[in-house]
């Protein structure tokens, strides 16, 4: 069997204007690798991981993006604001950009298949190339 936890990016790395968030994403995190260090020895097939999605266009996401245009004086300019949401709270990603949610799914259906048979304990990134460049 399989258990994959939704955690998030957020979970690896604090948002300082979502430190609840964050904070909660993080012991998702540990409980994952804690059951799947569980499974180590067992006859059980038990695979833990957790799915790191990054920001997801949700109907909530979708909601604050459009009130964040207002304010930003985007209008209805829905690419514009989005951009310019990357640029204030990611400005060191290589490509942001809002994930969709069926890629969301998608990442839990490769960890749940036999193509991911090898992989337990991990944290799995589907996060839409929000990556802090490190020089």
């Amino acid at each position: 069997g399989n258990i994959v936890n939704i955690s998030s990016e957020a979970g690896v790395r604090s948002l300082e204007f979502m430190i609840h968030y964050s904070m909660t994403k993080a012991a998702q995190l540990n409980i994952s690798r804690g059951l799947a260090e569980l499974t180590k020895g067992t006859d059980d097939k038990v695979r833990v991981n957790a799915l790191l999605p990054g920001p997801t266009m949700t109907p909530g996401v979708r909601e604050y993006l459009k009130g964040f245009a207002k304010d930003k004086g985007y209008g209805d300019d829905f690419d514009a604001a989005e951009k310019a949401y990357f640029k204030e709270h990611e400005p060191t990603s290589i490509k942001a950009k809002f994930l969709d949610p069926k890629e969301v799914a998608n990442g839990v259906l490769y960890l749940s298949s036999d193509g991911a048979s090898g992989i337990n304990g991990c944290a799995f990134k589907v996060e839409g190339g929000i990556v802090k460049i490190a020089f």
